[in-house]
Protein backbone atom coordinates (compact mmCIF):
# COMPACT_ATOMS: atom_id res chain seq x y z
CA UNK A 1 0.00 0.00 0.00
CA UNK A 2 2.80 2.74 1.21
CA UNK A 3 5.00 1.54 -2.40
CA UNK A 4 1.59 2.50 -4.03
CA UNK A 5 1.29 5.53 -2.13
CA UNK A 6 5.11 6.70 -2.74
CA UNK A 7 4.84 5.86 -6.71
CA UNK A 8 1.35 7.54 -7.21
CA UNK A 9 3.46 11.01 -4.94
CA UNK A 10 6.67 10.47 -7.77
CA UNK A 11 4.35 10.33 -10.44
CA UNK A 12 2.45 13.86 -9.18
CA UNK A 13 6.42 15.38 -8.72
CA UNK A 14 7.02 14.15 -12.59
CA UNK A 15 3.54 15.67 -13.93
CA UNK A 16 4.42 18.93 -11.82
CA UNK A 17 7.87 19.18 -13.12
CA UNK A 18 7.03 18.41 -16.63
CA UNK A 19 4.44 21.45 -16.75
CA UNK A 20 7.33 23.46 -14.98
CA UNK A 21 9.48 23.13 -17.79
CA UNK A 22 7.05 23.18 -20.40
CA UNK A 23 5.97 27.03 -19.32
CA UNK A 24 9.41 28.02 -18.51
CA UNK A 25 10.25 26.95 -22.54
CA UNK A 26 7.28 28.43 -23.37
CA UNK A 27 9.02 31.83 -21.33
CA UNK A 28 11.89 31.33 -22.83
CA UNK A 29 10.48 31.17 -26.74
CA UNK A 30 8.72 33.90 -26.06
CA UNK A 31 8.40 37.87 -26.64
CA UNK A 32 6.70 38.88 -23.55
CA UNK A 33 5.14 42.15 -24.86
CA UNK A 34 3.79 41.09 -28.15
CA UNK A 35 2.92 37.05 -27.12
CA UNK A 36 4.42 35.82 -30.47
CA UNK A 37 7.83 33.90 -30.30
CA UNK A 38 11.23 35.48 -29.93
CA UNK A 39 14.22 34.91 -32.61
CA UNK A 40 14.88 31.05 -30.51
CA UNK A 41 11.35 30.36 -30.62
CA UNK A 42 11.00 31.11 -34.03
CA UNK A 43 13.97 28.70 -35.09
CA UNK A 44 12.68 25.57 -32.47
CA UNK A 45 9.23 26.01 -34.22
CA UNK A 46 10.55 26.35 -37.95
CA UNK A 47 12.81 23.30 -37.81
CA UNK A 48 9.61 21.43 -37.09
CA UNK A 49 7.76 22.85 -39.27
CA UNK A 50 10.47 22.26 -41.92
CA UNK A 51 10.83 18.49 -40.66
CA UNK A 52 7.38 18.25 -41.02
CA UNK A 53 6.30 20.34 -44.40
CA UNK A 54 8.72 18.89 -46.84
CA UNK A 55 7.03 20.07 -50.11
CA UNK A 56 4.96 22.26 -49.27
CA UNK A 57 5.77 25.54 -50.15
CA UNK A 58 7.02 28.35 -47.28
CA UNK A 59 6.99 31.64 -47.70
CA UNK A 60 8.83 33.82 -45.64
CA UNK A 61 7.84 37.31 -44.28
CA UNK A 62 9.77 40.30 -43.26
CA UNK A 63 7.63 43.20 -41.70
CA UNK A 64 9.14 46.49 -40.21
CA UNK A 65 6.85 49.38 -38.67
CA UNK A 66 7.50 52.73 -40.82
CA UNK A 67 9.01 55.30 -39.18
CA UNK A 68 8.95 53.76 -35.69
CA UNK A 69 11.16 56.09 -33.91
CA UNK A 70 9.17 58.58 -34.75
CA UNK A 71 6.44 56.74 -32.58
CA UNK A 72 8.71 56.62 -29.67
CA UNK A 73 9.42 60.26 -29.72
CA UNK A 74 6.35 61.31 -30.18
CA UNK A 75 4.18 59.18 -27.53
CA UNK A 76 7.10 57.72 -25.72
CA UNK A 77 7.75 53.43 -25.11
CA UNK A 78 4.75 53.24 -23.42
CA UNK A 79 3.27 54.60 -26.43
CA UNK A 80 5.61 52.44 -28.80
CA UNK A 81 4.38 49.41 -26.69
CA UNK A 82 0.73 49.98 -27.59
CA UNK A 83 1.86 50.01 -31.40
CA UNK A 84 4.21 47.11 -31.16
CA UNK A 85 1.05 44.83 -28.78
CA UNK A 86 -1.64 45.94 -31.35
CA UNK A 87 0.13 45.00 -34.67
CA UNK A 88 0.41 41.76 -33.24
CA UNK A 89 -2.60 41.16 -32.44
CA UNK A 90 -3.54 41.95 -36.24
CA UNK A 91 -0.72 39.45 -37.37
CA UNK A 92 -2.20 36.73 -34.85
CA UNK A 93 -5.59 37.11 -36.32
CA UNK A 94 -4.06 36.67 -39.33
CA UNK A 95 -2.33 33.36 -39.45
CA UNK A 96 -3.66 30.07 -40.01
CA UNK A 97 -2.98 27.39 -37.86
CA UNK A 98 0.80 25.91 -38.77
CA UNK A 99 2.09 29.22 -39.64
CA UNK A 100 4.48 30.97 -37.12
CA UNK A 101 4.75 34.90 -35.94
CA UNK A 102 8.40 35.84 -34.09
CA UNK A 103 9.14 39.90 -33.39
CA UNK A 104 12.45 39.37 -34.33
CA UNK A 105 14.11 42.84 -33.17
CA UNK A 106 12.67 46.50 -31.76
CA UNK A 107 10.20 46.70 -34.86
CA UNK A 108 10.57 44.02 -36.71
CA UNK A 109 8.82 40.90 -37.10
CA UNK A 110 8.94 37.58 -39.14
CA UNK A 111 5.72 35.55 -40.51
CA UNK A 112 6.33 31.95 -41.81
CA UNK A 113 3.77 30.91 -43.98
CA UNK A 114 2.72 27.22 -44.06
CA UNK A 115 2.18 25.42 -47.70
CA UNK A 116 1.72 29.00 -49.37
CA UNK A 117 3.50 29.83 -52.61
CA UNK A 118 4.46 33.49 -52.82
CA UNK A 119 1.59 35.14 -54.70
CA UNK A 120 -0.98 33.76 -52.07
CA UNK A 121 1.75 35.14 -49.61
CA UNK A 122 0.98 38.43 -51.29
CA UNK A 123 -2.21 38.86 -51.08
CA UNK A 124 -2.49 37.66 -47.36
CA UNK A 125 0.51 40.67 -46.36
CA UNK A 126 -1.26 42.85 -48.81
CA UNK A 127 -4.57 42.49 -46.72
CA UNK A 128 -2.47 42.70 -43.26
CA UNK A 129 -0.63 45.84 -44.34
CA UNK A 130 -3.98 47.67 -45.05
CA UNK A 131 -5.76 46.13 -42.02
CA UNK A 132 -3.04 47.60 -39.57
CA UNK A 133 -2.81 50.84 -41.49
CA UNK A 134 -6.99 51.50 -40.18
CA UNK A 135 -6.11 49.84 -36.54
CA UNK A 136 -6.32 53.02 -34.01
CA UNK A 137 -4.37 52.68 -31.24
CA UNK A 138 -5.70 53.51 -27.45
CA UNK A 139 -4.25 56.58 -26.23
CA UNK A 140 -3.09 57.92 -29.18
CA UNK A 141 -4.82 60.69 -31.48
CA UNK A 142 -7.97 60.05 -33.78
CA UNK A 143 -5.48 60.47 -36.75
CA UNK A 144 -2.39 58.52 -35.69
CA UNK A 145 -1.77 55.75 -37.91
CA UNK A 146 0.65 53.13 -38.40
CA UNK A 147 1.90 52.00 -41.19
CA UNK A 148 4.45 48.84 -42.23
CA UNK A 149 6.22 47.92 -45.01
CA UNK A 150 7.07 44.33 -46.09
CA UNK A 151 9.38 41.64 -47.90
CA UNK A 152 8.34 37.83 -48.75
CA UNK A 153 10.77 35.57 -49.97
CA UNK A 154 9.77 32.02 -51.14
CA UNK A 155 12.25 29.42 -48.73
CA UNK A 156 14.12 26.93 -51.11
CA UNK A 157 14.71 23.84 -50.41
CA UNK A 158 17.84 23.19 -48.09
CA UNK A 159 18.23 26.89 -47.34
CA UNK A 160 18.91 27.74 -43.92
CA UNK A 161 15.89 29.85 -42.02
CA UNK A 162 18.28 32.95 -41.82
CA UNK A 163 18.98 33.19 -45.43
CA UNK A 164 15.14 33.58 -46.36
CA UNK A 165 15.08 36.24 -44.08
CA UNK A 166 18.02 37.85 -45.60
CA UNK A 167 16.39 37.76 -48.82
CA UNK A 168 12.80 38.57 -47.28
CA UNK A 169 14.32 41.49 -45.73
CA UNK A 170 16.54 42.57 -49.07
CA UNK A 171 12.25 42.53 -50.75
CA UNK A 172 11.58 44.79 -47.37
CA UNK A 173 14.29 47.59 -48.05
CA UNK A 174 13.36 47.72 -51.34
CA UNK A 175 9.61 48.74 -50.25
CA UNK A 176 10.85 51.15 -47.96
CA UNK A 177 12.63 52.71 -50.98
CA UNK A 178 9.87 52.83 -52.87
CA UNK A 179 8.05 54.57 -50.36
CA UNK A 180 7.35 52.91 -47.60
CA UNK A 181 3.70 51.31 -46.51
CA UNK A 182 4.16 48.95 -49.11
CA UNK A 183 4.53 44.50 -49.80
CA UNK A 184 7.17 43.93 -52.82
CA UNK A 185 7.44 40.19 -52.82
CA UNK A 186 10.35 38.04 -54.76
CA UNK A 187 9.74 37.39 -58.49
CA UNK A 188 6.47 39.51 -58.50
CA UNK A 189 6.15 42.80 -59.96
CA UNK A 190 2.55 43.50 -57.95
CA UNK A 191 4.29 46.71 -55.88
CA UNK A 192 1.26 48.09 -54.24
CA UNK A 193 1.05 51.35 -51.87
CA UNK A 194 -1.68 52.41 -49.64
Amino acid sequence: MSVLGVAMGLALVVVACADVILALKAERDSDPMTGLLNRRGLQGKTQRLFAKGVGKPLSIVACDIDRFKSINDSFGHAGGDVVLSSLARVIKSKLKAGDIAARTGGEEFVIVLNDAPVDDAFGLVETLRREIANVRFAGMPGDFAVTCSFGIAKLHAGEGLWDAIGRADKVLYAAKRAGRNRTFAEGLQLPHAA
